[in-house]
This record gives C-alpha cells, sequence and structure tokens, in this order.
C-alpha cells in the first residue's frame, strides 16, 4: 500500500510522527498571507530570468515545461524563489540546475515521472530502504530541521549503483518539499561513520550528492 502513496500523504505521516505541524506559527503565517498577491509578478520576473538562461543549461527545464507543466507549476517555482530567499537569478540558477541534474540521475525515463514510488522511484524505493542508507529520523534538532541519519558503512555497490543511491537520497529530500515548515526551517545530516571501510567511499556517489544538495530547494 505504500507504493500509492503520494508525496503529500507521506509527509503527513511524517508529520504525525514529528508534530512538524505545530511548527507553524503566527509570524510565518502573517508573511505568508501578505506575500500570496506578490506570487503572479514573482513568478513572471522568475520566468524571465529562465528565459535569460543560455540554453544549454535550461534544455531539461523547458522539456518539464512541455511534457510534464505540474511539475514545474507556481507553487514549485515559489519554493526556489523561497529558498534563495527572493533572488530571482539565484533562483532560475537553481531551478534550471535542479532539472538537469536530475535529468543526469534519473535518467529520461524516470525524470520527468512524479516524484513518488510509482512514478520516478518505481521499482527502486523499496530495495534501497530496505538497505537503510538514508533516513529521516522520527524527531527534528533543536531548531526543528529534519534529521537525514546517514551510514555508508551499509553500501554495498557490488549489488546497486551509486546512481541509485543518489535517486534514494533525492527522493527522500523531495519528500520534504511539500511541507513549507520543514522546507524552510532545512536539513541536518547525521553521519554515522563507524565501521567505514575504504570500499564504502564512491567518488560518483560524492559528485552526485554535491549535485543533489546544489539543486533540490531545501
Amino acid at each position: 500500500e505504500i507504493a500509492s502513496l503520494s508525496i503529500s500523504e507521506l509527509t503527513s505521516i511524517r508529520n504525525d510522527l514529528t508534530g512538524a505541524a505545530a511548527f507553524s506559527d503566527a509570524y510565518a503565517s502573517a508573511v505568508a498571507s501578505a506575500s500570496r498577491a506578490d506570487i503572479p509578478a514573482a513568478v513572471a520576473r522568475l520566468n524571465h530570468e529562465m528565459f535569460e538562461l543560455p540554453a544549454s543549461q535550461t534544455g531539461a527545464y523547458y522539456q518539464a515545461v512541455e511534457t510534464r507543466p505540474e511539475l514545474v507549476c507556481h507553487e514549485r517555482k515559489l519554493m526556489f524563489l523561497d529558498y534563495e530567499n527572493g533572488d530571482v537569478t539565484l533562483a532560475a540558477k537553481r531551478l534550471a540546475k535542479y532539472w538537469e541534474d536530475r535529468l543526469e540521475i534519473f535518467g529520461p525515463d524516470r525524470c520527468f515521472l512524479p516524484m513518488t514510488l510509482r512514478g520516478a522511484m518505481r521499482d527502486q524505493a523499496m530495495p534501497m530502504a530496505r538497505r537503510q542508507i538514508w533516513q529521516p529520523v522520527p524527531v527534528t534538532d533543536a531548531v526543528g530541521r529534519t534529521v537525514f541519519y546517514f551510514c555508508p558503512s551499509r553500501r554495498n555497490f557490488s549489488e546497486y549503483s551509486p546512481r541509485e543511491e543518489a535517486m534514494d537520497a533525492w527522493y527522500q529530500l523531495e519528500t520534504l518539499l511539500e511541507d513549507e515548515d520543514l522546507r524552510r526551517r532545512g536539513v541536518v545530516v547525521l553521519g554515522d561513520l563507524r565501521n567505514m571501510q575504504r570500499d564504502h567511499y564512491c567518488r560518483e556517489m560524492e559528485t552526485f550528492l554535491g549535485k543533489i544538495v546544489e539543486s533540490v530547494p531545501v
């Protein structure tokens, strides 16, 4: 049954575990209400900035616009603006990089599918979840950030590829995007390096992780 859950439903389950819904405060609500009227203008500026970027950086983005417009809707674009504190230039660069890196990691067959267990993560999420390399902890840190537990000693690249682990890490971060509180508060990684050996390190995986950090707006 878990395969039928959407990201928003998974986020709701996580909120039940972490109490994340209780993080909202009056100030955040007031800011959100005041900003709502500015959404069309902000998105229009972002769209213009995307048009100004070199075509070599926006190919994947415009393919998403053409084939899956729901994945580049106003709400999704606002996530990038929010992450960059309203800086349209930085938001456009991150949005373009997000789609270029998503295409590289997920490949053309999965990149433009919804980021769900039946979409981009079809036949991938459960095998990787069982390895428990990347796991969201059901509590936050002292400032409300989501804690991701990372245990590289559980890696076995003879049984799966670095790309598959990168897809799993990307997907788990993506589940945070639809929760505004969790997205804004950010993420902290708790690395457990006990028992880590040389064969648990992979330069390709480190490259993928760098792309994820530079792309996903959380």
